[in-house]
């Protein structure tokens, strides 16, 4: 798909590796990050973006594809507030992946540990952007729980396995 501009947001560091990695340079998102992203990005309500002051939240610049229709309907820039907003949710989808990604290779009878490693390299994410503490806590937190509304990532996942591998 072509995209007519681009947004140009700030994220924490493994939220822009991860989303490069997924998406490219210019990034062009895949449905539901894309919902997410359109929500924050109509939502000019900017009532806690004082507390930023004229620093951005975060340090990572990304480019987000737009398509004509959403740079002329929904404008191309968004408040910090919403950049955090925006910029938590990914955060979840990718803590939400790294689980999925364990369990499967949990069930192929690897650790914990090789999983996260294993996520880490088909993503590259650094030590320092996603640490395998971080990812055996949230782990911890949250256990491995598959539901059907997750069938969808699992065969993402295999997929990128799949393809990496090859």
């Amino acid at each position: 798909m072509e995209h007519f501009n681009t947004s140009d947001i700030y994220v924490k560091n493994y939220v822009k590796t991860y989303l490069e990695a997924n998406h490219g340079k210019v990034i062009t998102l895949d449905e539901k990050i894309k919902d997410m992203f359109i929500d924050c990005l109509k939502d000019k309500n900017n009532c806690r973006d004082s507390i930023y002051g004229d620093k951005f939240p975060f340090e990572s610049k990304i480019s987000i594809a737009l398509t004509e229709y959403e740079f002329y309907h929904y404008g191309f820039t968004m408040t910090k507030t919403n950049m955090v907003k925006f910029s938590r949710f990914v955060e979840y989808e990718i803590k939400q992946q790294s689980r999925i990604f364990c369990a499967l290779y949990k069930s192929f009878g690897m650790t914990y540990t090789k999983g996260i490693q294993l996520f880490q390299k088909t993503y590259h994410l650094s030590e320092n952007d996603f640490s395998i503490e971080t990812a055996f806590k949230d782990i911890q937190r949250n256990g491995i729980l598959i539901d059907n509304s997750m069938e969808h990532k699992i065969v993402e996942i295999l997929a990128t396995i799949a393809k990496k591998t090859l």
